[in-house]
């Protein structure tokens, strides 16, 4: 029987150990290490700076004007008459024809 040959590789727990250690984070300086936690904290307060309150999609009808309540009503006639929930855009352009839209040259 052959004797056994010694493995020199760590085992995996020690391994992952040593590549913590020496993760480097993005802004730093070669040969730099950052501790994972730092790493996170930094990502979390940049992420935080760049995000921004959504606008909303949808508004007041106190806040729209009188062609876009009218507009809206067409619309909504128009999809209950037909049957169609979701128009085509070819659709929609015959509801603003009707509204009396014409093209000026």
């Amino acid at each position: 029987m052959s004797p056994k040959k010694s493995s020199s590789k760590k085992p995996a727990a020690k391994r992952s150990a040593s590549r913590k250690s020496t993760t480097k984070a993005v802004g730093t300086s070669p040969g730099e290490a950052v501790e994972p936690d730092a790493r996170k904290k930094t990502a979390k307060a940049s992420s935080k700076k760049a995000a921004k309150k959504p606008q909303p999609l949808t508004s007041k009808p106190a806040d729209m004007t009188k062609d876009v309540l009218e507009f809206i009503q067409a619309i909504d006639d128009y999809k209950r008459t037909e049957g169609r929930p979701f128009p085509t855009w070819s659709e929609i352009f015959d509801v603003v024809k009707m509204l009396g839209y014409e093209k000026s040259a």
